[in-house]
């Protein structure tokens, strides 16, 4: 039987820094005199600071060297004890004028606890007709962005604030390596506490106070008010006919700060039963056992027939193992993959259904609950879904789509999630894709629980790999991606290059050919015939085929043409293959040697 299984993981640790969502809202640049920069006039709402249309970010010039102090004072009786959020981020280049546009530009500033560690955002409780102050560490950057979001919607109504930083010099005394304890920042050991190098796997934010490396756009940009922290798409699996045992079908992401709980969508099929085992540690959640749509759904430990798993628990955060899954009298060949994602607080969940049709309908849930939806294809098309819907009017995301080869032709996956406005009971409906048949399974359950999400840089530099391996290297440098293709052509025709096939992906960066070395030897001369290197996708570079040499290589006589120690290489488009085309009246034979390697 076809299934979808959600898996749950709380990743267990101590609770340590949270942190803050990427374009939260509106922005102003603050021009100040002196130490005193007033970010927002007296008797400011609360909701003023709330997402998406508050002005909640604020850009300052500070002097080298400085440290800041921003204090909020709320002067009405009305106390705000819960729901803002303070961060701060500092940019070295002295031109930026964005955070929301230019977030690649920006790293996190520690903040200082009351307890002596840094965090990565503070949440503080404002009292009525009083104040309290946020300090940060040292900033050596020119540029500083203060974020003061009201996260809760109606949240401190009545509330009336004011604030403003302080803008102090201070020495810059820190060490090669922090002294500070690891939680909540430098988390991961001594490798990871060398200011300025974040260790691969772990979020460059945490580094203090700078990133080796260029940080792209948070991977969870779309998903901040959802709580994902992080994401990704595991690999599928194939499994032989009336195979029993375990597989590792797939792990959560990494998350970026302790304390975080992982979901992982599963799609697979199963005739006999299925249970995920050790190192993930199951509880049941307390839905119960259902019956809807295409059967049984089990939302405890064990997935017999196809469903929800329980709560359960992974050993470790930074890197989590894989889920080791066990089938059990599987009766045909089979084949799954798995969307992972990582939430930034626990969830809960409230209920479920399931079932085999593109539309499935939900009891009353609770207003700001979160909905998940794991979809898989029927038939052989994919994709196979555009979309979804439901009666409350919520705007779906899509998390992950993932394609599945082998077995039975369940061909792909996809995972939706939402955020609940209503307390009616919605009704959700996949537009399917047209010449497709959608669903094999489709399932949505509801969870309670969220917080917002951490801002999540990713740590590399966008041109390495993840191992922390730099990808763009010279050919002379001796990279780790050199290789060499060659082809003996006889005929005139373009010939695809043995070895020079159009590359995919190095750890998931895109990557191209860059040719620095070729060679031309012709045995056998041919009447005015000419070769020349094009490249292109498909057999033999048939479609899109371009030029990537300009100059013909002369076929006519027989000897070796070198051309070799390229300062600039010959670049092949994203994803091509490299091949050699032959015209003239008569072929020559001619082998075609090239060197080259890969990069971005």
């Amino acid at each position: 039987m076809r299934k979808i299984l959600l898996a749950l993981a709380l990743l267990l640790s101590p609770v340590a820094a949270f942190g803050q969502g990427s374009v939260l809202g509106q922005e102003t640049v603050v021009t100040y005199t002196g130490t005193n920069a007033q970010l927002t006039q007296a008797n400011t709402p609360a909701s003023a600071f709330q997402s998406p249309n508050g002005t909640n970010t604020f850009i300052l010039s500070i002097p080298p060297q400085s440290a800041i102090r921003l204090f909020i004072t709320n002067n009405s009786a009305t106390p705000c004890p819960a729901g803002f959020t303070v961060q701060m981020f500092a940019a070295s280049d002295a031109q930026v004028n964005s955070f929301n546009n230019q977030l690649s530009n920006w790293q996190t500033v520690p903040l200082q606890n009351v307890d002596g560690t840094l965090i990565q955002f503070a949440t503080p409780s404002i009292p009525a007709n009083g104040a309290v102050y946020i300090t940060s560490t040292a900033i050596t950057s020119p540029r500083v962005t203060i974020q003061v979001v009201n996260t809760l919607a109606g949240g401190c109504a009545g509330s009336l604030l004011e604030v403003f930083a302080v803008v102090t010099s201070v020495s810059v005394t820190s060490p090669l390596i922090s002294s500070n304890s690891p939680a909540g920042f430098n988390q991961g050991g001594v490798a990871n506490q060398v200011q300025g190098i974040a260790s691969p796997g772990t979020n460059g934010s945490l580094v203090n106070p700078v990133v080796a490396g260029s940080l792209g756009i948070p991977v969870n940009q779309s998903f901040f008010n959802f709580g994902i922290d992080n994401l990704n798409t595991s690999g599928g699996f194939t499994l032989a006919n009336s195979f029993t045992g375990n597989i590792n079908i797939g792990q959560s992401p990494k998350a970026s700060k302790q304390n975080s709980f992982a979901v992982l969508a599963i799609a697979s099929h199963s005739s006999g039963s299925s249970t995920i085992l050790g190192p993930w540690n199951c509880s049941p959640n307390g839905i119960g056992t259902t019956t809807t749509g295409a059967g049984t759904q089990n939302v405890g430990c064990n997935a017999n027939i196809g469903g929800i798993q329980g709560l359960v628990t992974l050993a470790g955060v930074y890197n989590p193992a894989s889920a080791v899954y066990n089938f059990t009298g599987s009766s045909q060949p089979e084949g799954g993959a798995s969307v992972g994602m990582v939430f930034s607080s626990a969830l809960t969940a409230r209920q479920s259904t399931f079932g085999s049709s593109n539309v499935r309908a939900l009891a009353a849930t609770l207003s700001g609950s979160l909905i998940i939806a794991a979809i898989t294809c029927n038939g052989s098309v994919f994709p196979c879904v555009s979309g979804l819907t439901d009666t409350q009017g919520n705007t779906w995301k899509q998390v992950g789509s993932v394609a599945i080869t082998g077995g039975v032709p369940v061909p792909g996956m996809y995972a939706f999630i939402t955020q609940t406005g209503a307390t009616t009971a919605p009704t959700v409906t996949a537009a399917v894709i047209g010449g497709s048949t959608c669903c094999a399974n489709f399932e949505l359950v509801e969870f309670t629980g969220q917080l917002a999400a951490p801002l999540n840089f990713p740590n590399l530099a966008q041109q390495a790999d993840a191992l922390g391996n730099e990808v763009v290297r010279l050919d002379s440098s001796g990279p780790p991606n050199e290789f060499t293709c060659s082809v003996t052509i006889s005929t005139a025709t373009t010939t695809q290059l043995a070895g020079c096939a159009a590359p995919t992906t190095i750890n998931n960066i895109p990557v191209r050919i860059y040719v620095t070395d070729v060679q031309y030897n012709t045995t056998t001369a041919g009447a005015a015939s000419t070769l020349q290197l094009v490249t292109g996708t498909g057999a033999n570079c048939g479609t899109g085929t371009g030029n990537l040499t300009t100059i013909l290589y002369s076929g006519a006589a027989v000897g070796l043409q070198n051309l070799t120690g390229l300062r600039t290489p010959f670049i092949a488009p994203l994803q091509s293959a490299v091949c050699v085309t032959q015209v003239g009246a008569t072929p020559s034979t001619t082998t075609v040697e090239v060197h080259a390697f890969l990069s971005p």
